[in-house]
């Protein structure tokens, strides 16, 4: 079973912004995400967002600047 991710115009429009590090570790996690599922415990700063039903956070990089 595959998962979709979608993201919105201005997500997309903010990728293309972004250091191509930091692009490379996003592709990584959508890619990681799509075939296993938005709950990635493998990954350090990526969790649910409380109080809010099926919806996680991450951090891409740590230290400064962050890339939430």
């Amino acid at each position: 079973m595959t998962w979709d991710v979608k993201l919105t115009k201005k997500t997309t429009k903010q990728i293309k912004k972004l250091p191509e590090e930091i692009r490379t570790r996003l592709h990584f996690l959508v890619q990681e995400i799509k075939q296993y599922g938005p709950e990635r415990t493998n990954r350090p700063n990526y969790g649910k967002i409380r109080g809010a039903e099926d919806c996680y956070h991450c951090h891409i990089k740590k230290g400064q600047p962050t890339y939430p």
